[in-house]
Parts: structure tokens; C-alpha cells; sequence
């Protein structure tokens, strides 16, 4: 994540990471979606994520959210979370953090 931040986080307009596996180490998910975070809050003009198919945990789903929620320069983000095994948990999560989002 390191080189998309310090290279192209002016143009990026979409991101795909569908069907991406990270370990299932709960520290190595974490770090890595932490990362994503502090790259969806750089960008400015990113309009599209694809995450489906990524088995995501809830408070990744969380990360993911308050990234975009906090980038005042982002508008009319599409996020694709289809086929993320959210479960029961992970769904009230993000219909919950859903009513914040702005952008």
C-alpha cells in the first residue's frame, strides 16, 4: 500500500480488489486494511471499490467506511461488498454506518 500512497492517490478513480486473500491472521488483516484506510482518506478523485469476494471482518468493513466518510474530496463513491461473508454482524454494521456517510 506504501507505493499507491506516495504514487497515485491524485488519479485513482477505481480500485479493484475483488477476490483478494489476505491471511486470515486477524493482526495481518487488520494492518493491511488499516493501510487501505489511510489510502482511501489520500485520495482524490476515487469513485469505484470492488472488495467482493474478499472475506472482510466487520471492523475491516469499519475501516473501509470511516475512510471514505472522512475524505471530504470524495463524492458519489460506489462500494462493492457482495459475496464478503459479512454475516448477520457484519451487515447491521454497515447498514448502521451507512446514514453517516455523505459522500
Amino acid at each position: 500500500w506504501t507505493p499507491l500512497l506516495h504514487g497515485c492517490t491524485a488519479q485513482l478513480r477505481k480500485l479493484n480488489l475483488a477476490r483478494t486473500r489476505i491471511s486470515q491472521n486477524k493482526t495481518n488483516i487488520t494492518s493491511c486494511y488499516s493501510k487501505v484506510n489511510r489510502f482511501i482518506v489520500t485520495c482524490q478523485e476515487l469513485s469505484w471499490l470492488d472488495f467482493s469476494g474478499c472475506k472482510l471482518p466487520g471492523d475491516v468493513v469499519k475501516l473501509i467506511l470511516s475512510g471514505i466518510s472522512d475524505n471530504i474530496l470524495l463524492t458519489d463513491v460506489y462500494v462493492n461488498f457482495s459475496n464478503c461473508e459479512l454475516g448477520i454482524s457484519g451487515m447491521r454494521l454497515v447498514s448502521s454506518l451507512l446514514p453517516s456517510l455523505t459522500n
